[in-house]
């Protein structure tokens, strides 16, 4: 996971819960800090600047936590990585970095943030017009109630699968329960299909009233166990009201 010595390429589900250990970290205590990190890879994902550029950025702007430093080699090829102390490696596994068990509050994305999302979205498919038309069209037809919500989700998965860092700001967007849904069928390709399966069909039992809130989210984490970062998104989901 954070702690993990190479990472050659981006790997979603490093990356997805390097992301949301820096929202634990920052979003509640140092807000305008998080917001930086995420218009950092914003650029970067828009392919304004490169692997130096980035880890330069994440390392002036996480010096003051160590092992969000050190996570950040998730998002990095190996010859930009930083060496872990030895005597300290242990601690920088996902759980510690997250450092509490307790979801934050997610923020409310604003227009920049929408501005900023379609902007890298159209860098990402600058060849691909067609797809980037139709994104812009999908969030446009969803914010004027022509389309539901669920179909556009659908939809941008599937136009989005080669691209899982635009997935991953996609999901921003998206309310709790959408936003681990799709973070779980990206986790869960293939051969983990059948989770998928099952948490979705206890989540419409526990929507119907065929399921109490406690049994569904035990049945849920049961499945989902060794994913941290999903059972933070699934304590969020269950703590309203």
């Amino acid at each position: 996971m954070v702690g993990k010595s190479k990472s050659p390429e981006f790997n979603f589900e490093d990356g997805m819960a390097y992301f949301d250990a820096v929202k634990v970290a920052l979003q509640d205590t140092e807000p305008e800090k998080y917001q930086e990190f995420v218009r950092i890879f914003i650029d970067y994902t828009a392919n304004r600047f490169g692997f130096e550029t980035l880890s330069a950025s994440l390392q002036e702007l996480l010096r003051d936590h160590a092992n969000l430093c050190h996570g950040s080699n998730v998002l990095l090829p190996f010859r930009l990585q930083t060496a872990i102390p030895p005597e300290a490696s242990a601690e920088f596994h996902i759980n510690k970095v997250v450092g509490r068990s307790v979801p934050p509050a997610v923020a409310v994305p604003t227009m920049d943030d929408a501005t900023s999302y379609l902007n890298a979205v159209k860098e990402a498919f600058h060849d691909e017009p067609a797809k980037y038309m139709e994104i812009t069209k999908l969030l446009t037809d969803l914010k004027a109630r022509r389309i539901n919500a669920a179909s556009v989700i659908a939809r941008m998965e599937e136009l989005l699968k080669d691209h899982l860092n635009l997935l991953l700001g996609f999901c921003v967007f998206l309310s709790p329960t959408r936003r681990f849904i799709t973070k779980l069928k990206a986790r869960f390709l293939g051969d983990g299909s059948q989770v998928v399966d099952s948490v979705l069909q206890i989540l419409r039992m526990h929507s119907e009233g065929n399921k109490s809130k406690d049994e569904a989210s035990q049945e849920v984490r049961a499945l989902i166990q060794g994913h941290e970062d999903l059972l933070m998104e699934l304590s969020e989901i269950f703590s309203d009201p």
